[in-house]
């Protein structure tokens, strides 16, 4: 489950229409509760919330500080489920407090949502007092749902930086993505906006194998022209051995080294299904090394 008072741009995830949003951030109005919250001292500040919300409506994020008007940037993401299935949106913005931002769910009226948020203060007091800040995860409940929320939320003074974890980025900036940062098999693996924090993007190489959580990217199947790729079990069999050539590209050994990893039709939607597609040296079938 995964997103502003000053005018600012919000890049939103995969909206139901599939398509990229820029949002103008604007001081919003108080949802019906608070899911969770948290504070932080120092400079720079951060600040982190890490929730679940049963059948929300609408959920948004409300950051203020003291002194107000101070630069605050605020990254989220949710996981979002509805009948069985999960999808994934995240953002960020850069505003001044006091801050509102929306997310944009990947499903209406969802099952339920598991949100992180991070909040971090950019600017800088003039006083000598050291400025403070708090995060919100607000929320409207769907008519006649029963909420429960359940929260865990942690603020540094930047003494423990986020991991950062090694991606394979491709067309567009965009870069490989597990989707819902899952460990089973047929994962789907996807395109997402490139984001080193991200634990979904952490990608490693070794052996001519792509792998993450454990698992290895996989070329549905036979791993023929057009085959989906997804997590599996690492066995070694030539539809997960990946050999990267100098041009970029990613050319499995099955079907004789003809095939490359592929992004469908030089695709910028987050959410997009790789592929393997016969090599033909395109932008979409460049990668790099993580």
């Amino acid at each position: 489950m995964r997103r502003h008072a000053a005018v600012a741009a919000l890049g939103s995830g995969l909206l139901a229409a599939g398509a990229f949003a820029a949002l103008t951030v604007l001081a919003g109005p108080a949802a019906a509760g608070v899911a969770s919250s948290c504070n932080g001292t120092g400079t720079p500040v951060s600040c982190t919330v890490a929730v679940d919300i049963t059948s929300p409506q609408s959920i948004e994020l409300n950051a203020s500080s003291g002194p107000s008007n101070l630069s605050v940037n605020l990254q989220w993401k949710a996981d979002c489920t509805l009948a069985g299935q999960t999808d994934t949106t995240s953002g960020g913005t850069t505003a001044s407090t006091p801050a509102w931002a929306p997310l944009t769910l990947g499903f209406s009226n969802p099952d339920s949502c598991n949100v992180t948020a991070t909040a971090t203060l950019t600017g800088t007091s003039s006083g000598t007092t050291a400025p403070t800040l708090s995060l919100n995860v607000d929320y409207n409940p769907q008519p006649g749902a029963s909420t429960s929320p359940s929260a865990s939320a942690s603020a540094s003074a930047s003494s423990s930086p986020s991991p950062s974890y090694r991606l394979v980025r491709g067309f567009d900036g965009k870069c490989v993505d597990d989707a819902g940062n899952s460990s089973s098999l047929r994962a789907k693996m996807q395109i997402w906006n490139c984001n080193s924090s991200d634990q979904a993007e952490g990608i490693t190489y070794s052996g001519a194998e792509l792998k993450h959580n454990n698992m290895c990217l996989n070329a549905k199947g036979n791993g023929k022209s057009g085959s989906k790729v997804i997590l599996w079990k690492c066995t070694g069999s030539a539809n997960e051995i990946w050999v990267h050539r100098s041009n970029g590209e990613y050319v499995e050994k099955a079907n004789g080294y003809k095939v490359c990893l592929d992004d469908p039709g030089y695709s910028t939607r987050n959410g997009t299904q790789l592929m393997v597609y016969t090599c033909n040296n395109g932008p979409n079938q460049h990668w790099s090394l993580p």
